[in-house]
């Protein structure tokens, strides 16, 4: 029962830090959670812990379903979104490390371009962090509303 609160919890999180920029003007009450989840450590701590719950769903048997067809997609749709939305935020968060790094060292003129799979995956999470982050609350609403469906 805790770990599927952590799952819903840690999804509507991760869902909001992404969507912030687009939630924020529907949903006033969001500011002081945005303003919390703005620094760097907020963002890679939720990341990770997102991240980890989400591979942890994936692994854990889901308790609510007892057909045992379905006991291999059970939660599927919340880990795979807890995966995504982890990855996205510790890869949007340590990338201005990297871009601030490589600027102290080679100096402001030039900032060397940075083609790692980090780098590559902080683009990735910055153009689509919008619908990663409303799938993400989709997900987490979705979970907490139907807790016994086979996907959810």
């Amino acid at each position: 029962m805790q770990f599927y609160f952590l799952s819903v919890a840690t999804n509507l999180l991760a869902g909001v830090a992404l969507a912030g920029d687009y939630l924020a003007p529907r949903f006033p009450g969001l500011q002081p959670l945005l303003q919390g989840l703005a620094d760097r450590t907020g963002r890679l701590t939720l990341g990770g812990v997102t991240a980890a719950v989400g591979a942890l769903k994936l692994l854990v048997l889901a308790p609510q379903v007892p057909n045992a067809q379905t006991v291999v997609v059970g939660d599927l749709i919340p880990a795979l979104a807890g995966l995504t939305a982890g990855a996205a935020l510790v890869a949007a968060a340590l990338r201005p490390a990297q871009a601030e790094q490589g600027a102290a060292e080679e100096g402001a003129a030039q900032v060397a371009a940075v083609d790692g799979p980090v780098e590559k995956t902080a683009q990735f999470a910055l153009a689509y962090r919008l619908p990663l982050g409303l799938v993400g609350v989709a997900a987490a609403v979705l979970h907490f509303l139907f807790p016994s469906s086979p996907l959810l």
